[in-house]
């Protein structure tokens, strides 16, 4: 009885140990599939970002504007990203660039380094209030577009109540801001400098700003490595 125990368990041992090998094979199999997997995405994002880059030098040539060279973070600099906006959307009134002083941390105090026509009124409302399309385009630090078609509409003055009361009385309909990279981390700026933070533009008219987001980015892009003398690629995809 005894014996026939033994080999009994000896049996259910060998089925379970053969049963472990098969998990460890399968295992090791699914490793080297995840693995394959991982270097086979590695690549496809390295082809994307290359292709990425490629677009946006072709959409900066295109349209004219200067290939990106180290900044110093010069008015001139400042002038040229606001004079290739206005050429872009000849349909705004106004246009500013606001800048993220980077020394205040959480803060984040923001101000306008250059604007025209009602665009620094309209931006230190935003500012103020804690509330628009540049507020919410500066938190995302990232190249990215806020739209607001009609800041008097229902929509819009829901959204962004304060702001819609002051839009009105400057005569202003639709805003749309670019934000642009502004962090140490995203654009690698030292701490202790100024970074564009977003492009403002404003109109009076509502829906003003139809262009597809598409052009907003690429703008972001240039302008971020026009400001850091980082690649527009890189802008784009935020310093790694």
């Amino acid at each position: 009885m005894t014996a026939d125990r033994d080999i009994e368990l000896g049996m259910v041992r060998a089925r379970v140990r053969a049963r472990i090998e098969s998990s460890r094979t399968l295992i090791g199999r699914a490793r080297t599939r995840a693995a394959g997997h991982d270097r086979d995405a590695t690549v496809a994002r390295a082809h994307a970002r290359d292709h990425l880059g490629r677009m946006i030098i072709s959409w900066i040539a295109v349209n004219g504007l200067a290939t990106p060279t180290a900044a110093d973070g010069s008015e001139d600099v400042l002038r040229l990203v606001l004079d290739a906006t206005r050429a872009l959307y000849d349909e705004c009134s106004s246009i500013s660039i606001t800048t993220v002083d980077q020394l205040e941390g959480d803060a984040r105090p923001y101000s306008t380094a250059l604007g025209t026509g009602v665009a620094p009124s309209v931006d230190a409302a935003q500012y103020r209030f804690r509330e628009g399309p540049c507020v919410d385009a500066l938190e995302m630090d990232m190249v990215s577009a806020v739209r607001a078609d009609d800041l008097t509409g229902r929509g819009d003055a829901e959204r962004w109540p304060h702001l819609s009361r002051a839009a009105d009385a400057l005569g202003v309909r639709s805003a749309l801001s670019i934000a642009v990279p502004w962090s140490a981390l995203r654009c690698g700026l030292q701490v202790d400098q100024r970074a564009v933070g977003a492009i403002n533009l404003y109109a009076s008219a509502p829906r003003a700003f139809g262009q597809t987001e598409v052009q907003a980015m690429m703008l972001g892009a240039w302008a971020g490595s026009v400001m850091s003398g980082n690649e527009p690629a890189a802008v784009f995809h935020g310093t790694e």
